[in-house]
């Protein structure tokens, strides 16, 4: 007889069977015999991804965030075996369709009730700290 429980946070729904998800590697953890090691390139990638990101990382920085890829791409494999011939192709996670309203033209706000609570009123507009080119 099949037990009925939910699925713990190890395990995902596979079809009607219930299979384990391997954990991600944690920090410290010796590599297991068969998983594939850390690459040159899957650190180069690591560090263009940082320096496109405009992100200075160090190199132990860098050792970490290859294994996070590295472990967020096992995951991928895991749900590549997955079996979704049965699942429609969907472009969203749901049938809903936005509501909207006409846009008619109508009275706005007073200009003196908006301005009320402007931490610069110079009615009939508001000042705002310059953001660019200086603090003039």
């Amino acid at each position: 007889m099949r037990d009925s429980s939910p699925p713990s946070a190890v395990e995902f729904r596979a079809g009607k069977d219930f299979a384990p998800c391997p954990r991600p590697p944690l920090q410290g953890d010796a590599p297991s015999p068969g998983r594939r090691t850390m690459s040159e390139s899957q650190l180069d990638l690591v560090r263009r991804s940082a320096e496109l990101a405009r992100l200075e990382i160090t190199a132990e920085e860098a050792l970490a965030l290859t294994r996070d890829f590295e472990a967020i791409l096992r995951h991928f494999e895991v749900l590549s075996t997955l079996d979704v011939d049965e699942v429609p192709p969907t472009l969203g996670g749901s049938d809903l369709v936005d509501v909207t309203r006409a846009d008619l033209p109508r009275a706005s706000l007073p200009v003196d009730d908006l301005l009320r609570n402007a931490p610069d009123p110079q009615p009939p507009y508001y000042g705002v700290p310059k953001t660019v080119g200086g603090s003039e």
